[in-house]
């Protein structure tokens, strides 16, 4: 495996990196802390932020759905989406659960999950959903979800992991043997 490191002398925005995803063209995306975020080509960078419609320039989270919307979730001003050519942008006012976005996953059923750090939000293309009634998952940190190859969805939070089979919710602990109720990634291998 060779690395090859990038920095802010080769052009990056920040080095205080806090997501990176590569979409279906080969872009790799980079979220920062301090107001950008990046897309990486391979050759040279680019730079979007407030000014360019992103709703907020902090990005924690970023998945591309099935269509190839870019979606990005921002620490404080909700989700925007990114079709190629402009941001929209959507935030608590609708219907999402909290505008800090900590994760996200687009199912293989094309919804769009949404983690806060006060609970889960689905959207199905048409509207926001919020898990405001269910209590595994309302007022719950959100940190990562991840869909398996059976198509359950896990949810890792700070009080421990919650799977979705599709119909009910199951809830894990270190009572069931995890090492620790702060589970915040996943990995399917």
């Amino acid at each position: 495996i060779n690395f090859k490191n990038i920095s802010k002398d080769d052009g990056l925005a920040s080095s205080q990196i806090r997501s990176i995803y590569e979409s279906s063209d080969g872009t790799i995306w980079i979220g920062t802390k301090d107001n950008y975020l990046c897309s990486y080509n391979g050759v040279k960078f680019t730079y979007y932020n407030k000014e360019q419609g992103l709703a907020c320039a902090t990005v924690q989270a970023i998945i591309e759905d099935k269509t190839g919307n870019l979606w990005i979730g921002t620490n404080g001003g909700g989700l925007s989406k990114y079709d190629g050519r402009k941001f929209t942008n959507y935030n608590d006012k609708n219907g999402i659960n909290g505008n800090k976005i900590l994760s996200l996953l687009a199912d293989n059923k094309n919804n769009l999950w949404i983690g806060t750090i006060t609970g889960l939000t689905l959207f199905d293309g048409n509207k926001f959903s919020a898990f405001n009634k269910n209590e595994l998952l309302s007022n719950q940190s959100i940190n990562t979800i991840i869909q398996d190859k059976e198509s359950h969805i896990w949810f890792g939070t700070n009080n421990g992991m919650i799977e979705y089979d599709g119909s009910n919710f199951k809830y894990y602990t270190k009572d069931d043997g995890l090492i620790s109720n702060d589970v915040t990634k996943f990995l399917e291998y």
